[in-house]
């Protein structure tokens, strides 16, 4: 878990991708390496993982009109 307080420079880890946002609105996104950030003005938003998930998904059938 990432805090969304800030000192002015923030590190992006490998795998990782904040959202930024300047007077509660869509800024940029923070892409992995060192970025400096402006304290109080730019927000934290969001932090997205890039990582990949597993999901189990069940068994079909298929129904068609056609002999195939």
């Amino acid at each position: 878990m990432v805090s969304k307080t800030h000192f002015g420079i923030k590190k992006v880890r490998e795998g990782e991708v904040f959202v930024i946002e300047r007077n509660e609105r869509f800024s940029k996104t923070l892409n992995p390496r060192v970025h400096f950030l402006i304290p109080f003005v730019d927000e934290i938003a969001f932090v997205h993982s890039l990582g990949e998930t597993i999901v189990k998904i069940h068994r079909q059938h298929n129904v068609t009109n056609g002999d195939f």
